[in-house]
């Protein structure tokens, strides 16, 4: 009797999930658009793919909010937002397949038409997150104008590298007060008794001095040949 009332609640909760999943909401893809690339409208709002922009969210806990309908097409794609990105201004979308971790691939992002994201520059940024390799959230955080300037005049003299071998030791995360959620990650890299930073993904990188990386950190770091990375790129 006991295995016939545990079999009769597993089919039950078979039953709800099945129906749960049948209420998720089914969003249009709009097409292609020649300046902004894959469109989706989301209840209203219209995102796009293009142009690429270094801004992405900061917090990877997504949130699955519906279906992607293909025009025409069986292909069916799961649309997610980012929880901590408060004005949903990124969603993200991936193919409906059951992967390992069945997450959402990270290539697939769209941003917003309606809402322009700040410039990659100085302006754009009021504020730097620091936190080491291995951290989940950003607790130092760097407001100085002058130490921001700083950082950007390093970028300036940013040239493509091959980044095979360096050591990921710290993230930089620039962000803008006025858009919670998102920025512009900026790993550190160690590698020669010196710190880099990667500003793009063109693989464009620079390097920062012992004494710039503390006055973001806000905090006494080990040097570059003290330190040990946990992580090697491309090895």
């Amino acid at each position: 009797m006991m295995m016939k009332k545990v079999f009769l609640t597993l089919i039950a909760l078979i039953v709800l999930f099945a129906m749960a999943g049948c209420s998720v909401p089914v969003y249009n893809y709009l097409g292609e658009d020649p300046d902004k690339g894959g469109m989706i409208d989301v209840n209203g709002v219209i995102y796009k793919s293009l142009p690429e922009t270094p801004w992405r969210p900061i917090n990877y806990n997504t949130t699955l909010i519906g279906i992607l309908n293909f025009p025409g097409e069986k292909e069916k794609a799961k649309i997610y937002t980012f929880n901590e990105d408060i004005n949903k201004i990124f969603i993200m979308q991936t193919l409906d397949k059951e992967t390992f971790f069945d997450e959402p691939a990270p290539q697939n992002y769209h941003y917003r038409e309606d809402i322009a994201l700040p410039p990659y520059d100085s302006s754009g940024i009021d504020k730097i997150g620091f936190k080491q390799g291995d951290e989940t959230k950003y607790i130092d955080i760097n407001n100085n104008k002058e130490t921001i300037k700083k950082l950007f005049d390093i970028k300036i003299n940013a040239q493509k590298t091959d980044i095979v071998g360096l050591g990921l030791v710290y993230f930089l995360e620039l962000m803008n007060s006025n858009l919670q959620g998102i920025g512009i990650n900026l790993p550190v890299y160690e590698k020669d008794n010196t710190y880099w930073v990667l500003f793009d993904r063109n693989n464009h990188i620079a390097p920062i001095s012992q004494d710039l990386l503390e006055e973001i950190a806000g905090k006494k770091l080990p040097t570059a040949s003290e330190v040990e990375s946990k992580w090697k790129t491309g090895e």
